[in-house]
C-alpha cells in the first residue's frame, strides 16, 4: 500500500497513485482499481535472468503542487521458476468390457510436477494397440475419430483381437487403459 507522508501524518494514497514501468515488455505493473494496482507481471520471453532491470515508479497526482514520485528498481532473478512438467497421464474409463460395436468417449488427465491436473483429452495423440501382439489396431476395427480426437469407435464385427490397450500421448508421456471387446468366435 503506497503511503504519503505530510506534515499532518501518513495517508493511504493507493487511489491517487499511477504506476509505471521503465520496460513494459519485460514487466508491467497494474493500474487497475480492482485491488490489483501495483501488482507486477513479468514476461519471461523478454527477460534475461540475472540482468534485466526494470524500474517501477509510483506517482501521486492528487495533491496541490508538483506530483510526487517514488521508484524502485528490480532485477529479474538469476533463474526463473521452471514451467511445470507433465509427469503422468491417466485414462478413463479403464478395464472396460464392451459387448458390441459402440462409440466410447475417453478422457486423458495429465498430472504435472506442480501437483495440478489438466484435462488433456483434446491435446493428446490417441491410439489403440492389440494388447496381445503390441501391434496398432487398424482404424476400421477400433480407432479414434478425427473430429473428436478422444472418441473411440469400436467395430466388433471386424475387430480381430478382443484385448485392447488405449493410449494417450503428449510430450513424450503416455498413459494407457485396458479394454476388452466381445467379438464373434469366427473372427479370432
Amino acid at each position: 500500500m503506497p503511503v504519503g507522508t505530510t506534515t499532518r501524518g501518513q495517508y493511504d494514497v493507493t487511489d491517487y497513485v499511477v504506476w509505471s514501468s521503465s520496460n513494459p515488455s519485460a514487466a508491467d505493473i497494474s493500474n487497475l482499481a480492482d485491488g490489483t494496482a501495483g501488482n507486477i507481471t513479468w514476461h519471461p520471453a523478454s527477460v534475461t535472468p540475472g540482468s534485466t532491470q526494470v524500474t517501477f515508479t509510483a506517482t501521486v497526482f492528487n495533491q496541490p503542487g508538483t506530483p510526487v514520485s517514488a521508484s524502485v528498481t528490480l532485477t529479474a532473478a538469476s533463474s526463473l521458476p521452471a514451467a511445470p512438467t507433465l509427469q503422468s497421464i491417466v485414462i478413463l474409463p479403464d478395464n472396460m468390457l464392451y459387448l458390441q460395436s459402440q462409440n466410447v468417449l475417453y478422457q486423458a488427465t495429465g498430472f504435472y510436477s506442480d501437483q495440478t491436473a489438466v484435462d488433456l483429452s483434446s491435446q493428446a495423440t490417441w491410439s489403440v494397440v492389440d494388447t496381445t501382439t503390441g501391434a496398432v489396431v487398424p482404424a476400421a476395427q477400433a480407432g479414434f475419430t478425427t473430429t473428436t480426437p478422444n472418441l473411440l469407435v469400436i467395430n466388433s464385427k471386424t475387430l480381430r483381437s478382443p484385448n485392447l490397450t488405449i493410449k494417450a500421448t503428449l510430450g513424450g508421456v503416455t498413459g494407457s487403459a485396458n479394454a476388452q471387446v466381445a467379438i464373434p468366435l469366427t473372427q479370432t
